[in-house]
């Protein structure tokens, strides 16, 4: 096509000659259309604004997602820094043979645990909400594509009766349409399998965070001791 594109009656909604391109009907050909009819074609436009609002707010939500999973990334860090301190504190403390200083980083330890758990449980659940967010995105987006094919084939209907766009192929409208729906229809399945898959992981993380408080409500008061090993036994 050397570069160019000739176009009878239609203009493509894409740069270039991509023949999978979205036909559109341009505004001077509806500028042919009564003026009643091409005031109630820019209300019904609405929809198509709505619809990149809603898919403008999931890209926010999906960068929101990423920073929060950055946050936990480094809680995660941290509570690993921690178990390997209470590590070498019990190692030294055993080297000692100083049974106070055993217990207290038995107990850093098995607190240092239960935070790893925790924070990990988090990181799952931070995997999950970005996915999840993605699989918004991907529906927003495939309602987007959904109102702006309907809204051409609209435009198209309403220059066929005015007697313009006989040019057209009103099978490429009805198929950008098709494929439109198509799309959003995988998407919500797609969505539908990542909530229930993100709902496991918070499941998850909130039985994590449960068993850190039991664990720090134990070591607070004292009651988690961590087992010593037994004492070496004398021959007689």
């Amino acid at each position: 096509m050397q570069g160019r594109c000739f176009v009878v009656g239609l203009a493509l909604a894409a740069a270039g000659c991509a023949t999978t391109a979205r036909p559109v009907v341009t505004d001077e050909q509806l500028a042919r259309v009564p003026a009643a009819e091409r005031r109630a074609l820019i209300e019904q436009e609405t929809a198509t604004r709505v619809a990149e609002t809603n898919a403008a707010a999931a890209k926010a939500a999906r960068r929101d997602a990423e920073r929060f999973r950055g946050i936990v990334d480094r809680q995660v860090a941290a509570a690993m820094n921690r178990v390997r301190a209470a590590e070498s504190a019990v190692s030294l403390a055993r080297t000692a043979k100083d049974a106070d200083l055993r217990d207290e980083g038995g107990r850093e330890l098995l607190l240092g645990r239960a935070e790893l758990g925790a924070a990990r449980a988090k990181r799952s659940y931070a995997d999950e909400l970005v996915a999840l967010r993605d699989a918004e995105l991907e529906r927003r987006q495939a309602e987007v594509d959904v109102a702006r094919a309907r809204h051409e084939l609209r435009k198209l209907d309403t220059l066929r009766r005015h007697g313009e766009g006989a040019s057209a192929d009103r099978d490429r409208f009805v198929g950008a349409d098709a494929r439109a729906r198509a799309r959003l229809a995988h998407a919500g399945d797609g969505l539908r399998d990542r909530r229930a898959r993100f709902d496991r992981a918070k499941d998850r993380w909130l039985a994590a965070r449960r068993d850190l408080a039991r664990v720090r409500a134990d070591v607070t008061a004292g009651t988690l001791v961590p087992p010593r090993a037994p004492s070496p036994v004398s021959p007689p």
